[in-house]
């Protein structure tokens, strides 16, 4: 599972927080609001990502389960 979330980290929260950025930040924008909205969207896209991936892990199998509204 921490693969996973390596995997996860590098090859899709990092470029797509990196392109969310830019429309939520502006100039003014100090340091520690940079780190706080990269990391609240960090820990939003992985957190939505490992709740489908992680119930596939769960399950052994890869279904459509977990996407579909209850």
């Amino acid at each position: 599972m921490w693969v996973i979330v390596v995997l996860l980290v590098r090859l899709v929260a990092g470029p797509l927080v990196g392109k969310i950025m830019p429309k939520f930040v502006g100039q003014t924008d100090g340091f520690n609001a940079r780190v706080l909205l990269n990391t609240v969207l960090n820990v939003t896209i992985l957190s939505i990502c490992l709740s489908i991936i992680g119930s596939w892990v769960g399950e052994g199998k890869i279904s459509l389960e977990p996407i579909q509204a209850a």
